[in-house]
């Protein structure tokens, strides 16, 4: 009994120490996984490029959802510093839409501290903070 006690104890530890450890890496297999079970054709899903960073270098939009990029530049105080942990991933890549045609794709893809992905946003949604 108490060697169950504590391999569950160490698991419970692993586990939050692996959540602590999210990497640009991680964060984006499970963008990668999600894009592959969520469009049209998994099998066409091609991934052109990735860009992120960790939520704590990150502000996220908060205003309205119509707004361009340049009009979002135009009112800074919409951003807000992000409220949890996790990363902000951005993922061009190349998919087949509904009538099968291959399309180029941006999207920005919140992920929590455990790599899952939670939120979908717009690419112009997510501003990186000049590092001090």
């Amino acid at each position: 009994m108490k060697y169950i006690l504590i391999a569950a104890l160490l698991a419970v530890a692993s586990t939050s120490a692996a959540a602590d450890k999210l990497t640009q890496e991680t964060a984006e297999a499970s963008v990668t996984k999600y894009l592959q079970e969520n469009v049209n054709d998994p099998a066409k899903l091609s991934i052109v490029a990735f860009g992120g960073a960790d939520l704590s270098q990150c502000s996220l939009w908060i205003g309205p959802e119509d707004y361009t990029r340049d009009e979002r530049d135009q009112y800074p105080d919409y951003f807000k510093p992000a409220k949890h942990k996790g990363w902000a991933i951005i993922c061009k890549y190349r998919a087949s839409n509904a009538l099968g045609a291959i399309v180029l794709n941006e999207q920005g893809f919140i992920l929590n501290e455990s790599g899952r992905v939670v939120k979908l946003v717009s690419v112009h949604s997510i501003k990186v903070n000049a590092k001090k």
